[in-house]
């Protein structure tokens, strides 16, 4: 920056001021001379200066204000560094318009909840964000009573918006330092929008050459918001500030190096084209750390580039180098947001035919799992088959013998995978992965056995399997009911073959006898008919299906639609009776349609639904029987405080509340269940028995689980009824601390999926608990978590998941977790509304997050220690013990009458 400046004159020390004169000069100014320059990351290791006039600011806000209507009564918050271009919107949106700003301190604009505090009180009217930083301030304040979120500086993610409950309107700016500040407008839709009417944005191809509509190309950018160029860097400048083929003489517009595409006169942002990147909101060129790293002494050779969201460094050692030195070397010289969270060592970097760095070779960057001594390869042939199975199931590039299979990020899903794949050789359970996560220590654990296929063909007639059997029953007791019917749908985006749809979806129906499966009595007992393959008629409709019962008798009990949306935009609903599918099962569909579509051939599969119903029925369960009825003897109901007495007879009335769980919390989790060799499933259930425990003030309760039934190699790729419900008793001691609850939780769990195999009917016909037909018997709550294998794309289309309304609860309450990519967690509970109003399941929702942030924070405390209650509710407490009279204000609680609105919750 002096070196850019030129400075005639440098004060290394303060001088007396006191006998200069106490007003500015009088400096002359023009609009176009500079009003600041601010730097951005350099390739070369050298920032460069931006260089933006007056008038830019000027015109910035003489051109938005149609869109906004800013005055004197709005109050703006000073959030980000005035070194961060977004400073200027905010410092001169309120100076010119006569309202206030409110600078804030560097500490609150680190604490969501600090700075939700500063915005109510101080009414601030005008809120400019990151889409980070907003996504941790909406965990803390949902309902913000704000005029404008006005997001700028990354890419916005719509769908982290669906907590938002405030009065404000959400805004998106597209834009970049050298057009100042922002280029586009748009009310938060998933696009970055408009240009604003001044400024005009093409889309070219590499030759200039404007791209078609729906084309991908590179952005520039051209008009009055374009800066001078870069300071003192005359040849720079030359390369980003070109000429403007489609303006007048003399004009320029800017290389952005963004690409984008126009649909239906918007912009849709597709990322970065070149080796800029934008992290957290930060601009940084790759080049810049990647100077910073080539200055320590052990780097001979160093590449950075961006995985998931996360900068890596691959470096060519020079000396003994490891990733410690290198993180606080880089540390030293760069800011914190620049600092690589991972380095790979390599002998060599890859290069391509034309000698340049080939970043797509560059391996996936190994989790820090290992134990001390470094990478050690397999020796023998079932280290070796270990290895190869972990590497193919976790995504990963090589598995040394050391290393610990949750360490890598295994979980239980993939633990599952693992042993059905190993099954094939091996006698292997879920168990023995858990007691020896180490590939040595599991190879050594394995005996060799058959690999041959354990479920045998079956000719003639199958029976039902145990869980169909008990649908059918249910559905005999009530029938028309839809609380079994199970929804799926897919949205799909491009031009849809509608003919082609039609003819994989008549495919699948004969590769999977489930979907063309009937149930019906004879002799007052089911039987299983399954119907010859057909062609499949797919209706095409202009709304979404409504839920409509099914007739297990006659069927079909697969109901596909196609729903138009729109020109090239449609959803696929899938609609079956829960008695052929599960959740399972909606990946594997998806999965092969996808295939299908794409002109696949899928191999035969090895076995069908039928034939694993007719195992099933022949396996020996008694030692297992044995093991529940010692387990469960004697369990007590769960009962949580309701809003209403409990049905004679029970209800399947159901609502949703849905909320996130933030990825600090989710990843301290994830830490807690590693350092007892568990997983974040593990975590989950321990702290959701806390919570019931406080609820209802029981020690000893049970939970449920699903478990997916799918054990066996045969059935990963079936479409059929396998999942199971595995009941997970809770004996709590109070002063116990966390980590050692959740260590019992593990073993609990693994007992419990070691006896997964025998069906939940047989369970409770051999623990015989007191029958009551206005509860589930065993649990009445279930806890899971979803992180099965998402289904791919289909080839050609936008497919995106459509979410499925809920309306009945098969239980009191369900906690259901889904892993999210940022590492957070996306949860939901399930409630019977015969039971609970909206209001008292956000309250334990909101308890839920209050636990979860407590644990994650100090987890040594005893569980009795551990907090549920939120900030208000203490102080209702403490108001109550110290008058013995609260006052009641509207919106409070008390165990009598509460007043809460149903509502999506964050927490922080």
């Amino acid at each position: 920056m002096i070196d850019d400046s030129r400075p005639t004159t440098i004060l290394k020390a303060l001088p007396d001021l006191s006998g200069l004169p106490a007003d500015a000069p009088d400096v002359p100014l023009r609009p176009e001379n500079a009003a600041y320059v601010i730097y951005t990351s350099g390739s070369t290791g050298r920032p460069k200066g931006v260089v933006v006039p007056h008038s830019n600011v000027v015109r910035l806000f003489s051109e938005t204000d149609r869109w906004f209507g800013f005055g004197p009564d709005d109050v703006w918050t000073l959030f980000h560094s005035y070194a961060f271009d977004f400073s200027v919107w905010e410092l001169w949106g309120a100076l010119l318009h006569g309202g206030r700003l409110v600078v804030v301190p560097y500490e609150v604009s680190r604490s969501p909840r600090d700075f939700a505090r500063l915005v109510a009180d101080e009414r601030v009217t005008v809120l400019n964000q990151t889409p980070s930083a907003f996504y941790q301030l909406l965990a803390e304040a949902p309902d913000l009573d704000v005029r404008y979120v006005i997001f700028g500086g990354e890419a916005l993610d719509v769908r982290k918006l669906d907590a938002w409950h405030g009065t404000g309107a959400l805004v998106n700016m597209y834009g970049i330092t050298e057009t100042t500040v922002h280029v586009t407008w748009t009310p938060a839709d998933g696009t970055i929008g408009v240009p604003i009417p001044d400024l005009r944005v093409y889309v070219l191809d590499e030759d200039l050459r404007p791209a078609a509509p729906g084309v991908v190309g590179e952005m520039y950018v051209a008009g009055p918001g374009v800066a001078r160029g870069y300071l003192g860097r005359a040849g720079l400048t030359a390369q980003r500030f070109v000429a403007n083929p489609f303006g007048r003489p003399g004009s320029r517009m800017y290389r952005t190096g963004d690409l984008a595409r126009w649909v239906d006169g918007r912009l849709e942002y597709f990322g970065r084209a070149d080796q800029q990147v934008k992290i957290r909101g930060f601009r940084i060129e790759l080049g810049e750390i990647e100077a910073a790293l080539a200055t320590h002494a052990a780097v001979a050779q160093v590449a950075v580039v961006v995985r998931e969201d996360r900068l890596v460094a691959y470096y060519v050692p020079a000396g003994a180098a490891d990733a410690a030195g290198l993180r606080d070397h880089t540390a030293r010289v760069l800011p914190e947001y620049m600092v690589p969270t991972a380095y790979v060592a390599l002998e060599r970097l890859p290069l391509n035919a034309n000698g340049k760095l080939d970043r797509a070779s560059l391996p996936a960057p190994e989790r820090e799992a290992s134990a001390a001594g470094g990478f050690v390869a397999p020796r023998t042939s079932t280290e070796r088959l270990v290895a190869s199975v972990w590497a193919e199931v976790l995504g990963l590039a090589e598995v040394g013998v050391r290393d610990n299979f949750f360490a890598l990020g295994g979980d239980s899903i993939s633990s599952i995978r693992v042993v059905s794949r190993l099954r094939a050789s091996f006698d292997v359970s879920p168990r023995d992965l858990f007691d020896h996560p180490t590939v040595a220590a599991l190879a050594a654990r394995l005996s060799a056995s058959a690999g041959a296929a354990v479920i045998p063909r079956v000719e003639g007639e199958t029976p039902l399997s145990f869980a169909q059997q008990r649908l059918w029953f249910l559905d005999q007791f009530s029938p028309g009911g839809t609380e079994y019917v199970t929804p799926l749908a897919v949205r799909l985006r491009g031009p849809l073959d509608v003919p082609r749809l039609e003819r994989v979806l008549s495919a699948l129906v004969a590769r999977h006898e489930s979907l063309r499966t009937t149930f019906p009595a004879v002799d007052g007992l089911p039987v299983r008919v399954v119907h010859p393959a057909s062609d499949v008629v797919l209706p095409v409709v202009g709304e979404m299906p409504a839920l409509e019962p099914f007739d297990l008798s006659e069927g079909p009990l697969f109901r596909p639609v196609l729903v138009r949306v729109g020109p090239d935009d449609h959803v696929l609903a899938l609609t079956m009776h829960h008695i052929i599918t599960d959740g399972w099962s909606g990946g594997v569909l998806m999965s092969d349609l996808a295939a299908l579509y794409g002109g696949a051939e899928l191999p035969p599969l090895p076995v069908r639904y039928g034939d694993f119903a007719a195992w099933q029925r022949e396996q020996p369960i008694d030692v297992q029987l044995d093991f529940w009825r010692e387990r469960l003897a004697d369990v007590p109901a769960l009962e949580l405080p309701t809003d209403r007495p409990r049905p004679a007879v029970q209800t399947t009335a159901g609502a949703q509340t849905e909320f996130v769980v933030p990825a600090p919390v989710a990843e301290r989790l994830r830490e807690l269940a590693r350092d007892v060799d568990g997983t974040l499933f593990m975590a989950l259930v321990a702290a959701c028995q806390v919570l019931f425990h406080r609820w209802s003030g029981q020690d000893d309760f049970a939970v449920g689980t699903v478990a997916s039934g799918r054990d066996l190699p045969e059935t990963q790729d079936l479409v059929g009824f396998f999942v199971n419900t595995v009941t997970l008793r809770a004996r709590i001691s109070p002063s116990v601390t966390f980590p050692e609850f959740l260590a019992r939780t593990r073993e609990t769990v693994l007992d419990a999926f070691a006896h997964q195999e025998v069906p939940f009917e047989r369970v409770v016909d051999a623990v015989q608990p007191d029958r009551d037909t206005s509860r589930t018997p065993l649990f009445q709550a279930v806890v899971a978590l979803q992180n099965a294998p998402q289904a791919p794309g289909f080839p050609g289309l936008e497919a995106a998941d459509v979410a499925q309304p809920v309306v009945s609860a098969g239980f009191d309450v369900t906690v259901e977790f889904t892993e999210e990519d940022d590492g957070g967690l996306h949860g939901s509970v399930e409630y019977n509304t015969d039971l609970f109003d909206a209001g008292t399941v956000g309250r334990l929702v909101e308890h839920l997050g209050v636990l979860l942030s407590g644990i994650a924070a100090d987890a040594d405390r005893p569980l009795w220690a551990l907090p549920v209650l939120p900030d208000g509710e203490r102080e209702l407490l403490a108001a109550w013990g110290s008058t013995g009279r609260p006052s009641m204000a509207p919106g409070s609680w008390s165990w009598s009458r509460r007043r809460w609105r149903g509502r999506r919750t964050r927490w922080r």
